[in-house]
């Protein structure tokens, strides 16, 4: 079986298998931590939008929000700026 990714979960939202991907995200989120937790809970968010459950979208949103605020390195690390560049979409996206 193919490990679940923001990308999956995606593709799965975008063929219309909406509740196949919730439940695709849902599943893989006890084993995600930081960032990689963040980047499936915006997914997640999104595909709860498009299941029409606005509130639900507006709580993961939040919770994608956190990972990435906590995963955040001190500004001048080397890779807490990759890091930032990496993240740069997935925040514009809660703000």
């Amino acid at each position: 079986m193919k490990p679940v990714t923001p990308e999956s979960v995606q593709a799965l939202a975008d063929q219309g298998e909406i509740e196949a991907a919730r439940a695709a995200a849902r599943e893989a989120l006890p084993a995600l931590t930081g960032i990689d937790r963040g980047r499936m809970l915006l997914v997640l968010s999104a595909a709860g939008a498009l299941a029409g459950d606005a509130m639900d979208s507006l709580r993961t949103a939040a919770a994608a929000r956190e990972c990435f605020q906590a995963a955040s390195p001190a500004a001048g690390d080397a890779a807490g700026d990759a890091a930032d560049i990496a993240r740069a979409g997935e925040c514009d996206a809660l703000n």
